[in-house]
């Protein structure tokens, strides 16, 4: 028997309070510790998937940590015994953790597919090996505003730069926010990474030759993964 079917633990993903993923990480880790619960859970499973991200700003080069799964972390745990009773114990013990909201999949839920997993630990992989360009769009006060009243963590896809006097969005993350919202799962998300501002070589960019233009091209791919 191998370890996997042996310990019964398998992949979730667990909803947190936005910007609250680190905080719960740490706080379950110490939970697991206080109320020895290793035979259910390790504390080396818990993960909180982050990509670089690089900017220049000033001429200076910085890089920092980007979470790929804002508001969410995922845990390896066991929550069925071997004739798939369901385990409260772990639920409950995970569900208390400050900074937890709940499993995906509530009362009863749904393990992670080897695939989905699989895809996660790809993107860490590729996200601590390489550095995505941090590309944000300078906005007005007005589309700052229609993002905010709209639901989106604003710490999060923008920032403020004193140099312009303009809120600048991440568009890439706020998309990814808003598809996570809409329940597609995280790991089927994927952005290009692709501006044609930092491209212009290779693509047409009207901001670039300073064109006003409020012209702007989206598309969304649907990969049919079932086998």
């Amino acid at each position: 028997m191998d370890l996997e079917q042996k310990d019964l633990r398998k992949w979730y993903a667990v909803q947190t309070r936005s910007n609250m993923e680190q905080k719960a990480v740490d706080a379950l880790k110490r939970t697991i510790d206080i109320e020895d619960m290793g035979e259910y859970i390790n504390k080396d499973d818990i993960l909180m998937p982050t990509e670089l991200v690089s900017e220049v700003k000033n001429n200076k080069k910085t890089t920092r940590k980007r979470k790929l799964y804002p508001g969410y972390i995922f845990v390896k745990v066991k929550l069925y015994d071997e004739d798939e009773n369901f385990l409260e114990k772990p639920w409950y013990m995970i569900r208390a953790v400050n900074g937890v909201i709940n499993f995906m999949g509530g009362d009863r839920p749904t393990p992670l597919k080897k695939a989905e997993i699989d895809r996660i630990f790809q993107q860490m992989s590729q996200g601590e090996n390489s550095e995505k360009p941090k590309v944000n769009f300078e906005v007005g006060e007005e589309v700052y505003e229609a993002f905010r009243m709209n639901g989106f963590a604003m710490d999060y896809i923008s920032e403020w730069k004193p140099e312009t006097h303009k809120h600048h969005i991440d568009l890439w993350a706020a998309n990814r926010m808003q598809l996570l919202d809409f329940g597609v799962p995280g790991e089927q998300i994927e952005t290009s990474g692709i501006c044609t501002y930092m491209r212009h070589e290779e693509f047409f960019s009207a901001r670039r030759l300073g064109i006003k233009s409020g012209r702007i091209l989206s598309g969304i791919m649907i990969v049919d993964t079932k086998p």
